[in-house]
């Protein structure tokens, strides 16, 4: 794996096997030049898959801007991309899911 860190941008870019990814904080600069781009910043958990770029924003962990923490676990097999969207209340001892899935 290589590990490339920008300080202008503050984006981190690494490869897995033959994967691209690109995390970042701010997604106001989102450009597809990775094969899968996480971002954060808007607490808005997003996902879009277009051309050949995977686009994902996993929420809002810490519950702290709405009443819902979430997370995302991100499957990649040689055909697909799943995305589990795991949300619940912080006071709800349970957690719900959603699932989407993409093409690769």
């Amino acid at each position: 794996m290589s590990l490339q860190v920008s300080a202008q941008t503050t984006n981190i870019t690494f490869k897995i096997k033959e994967l691209k990814f690109k995390l970042m904080h701010i997604p106001s600069y989102l450009t597809p030049d990775c094969d899968i781009i996480i971002s954060g910043h808007t607490h808005i958990f997003e996902h879009k898959y277009t051309n050949g770029t995977l686009y994902l924003n996993p929420g809002e962990i810490c519950a702290r801007e709405k009443d819902k923490t979430e997370c995302v676990l991100l499957s990649i097999t040689d055909k697909k991309y799943i995305i589990e969207y795991n949300y619940k209340k912080p006071t709800d001892l349970v957690w719900q899911n959603e699932i989407y899935e993409y093409e690769r």
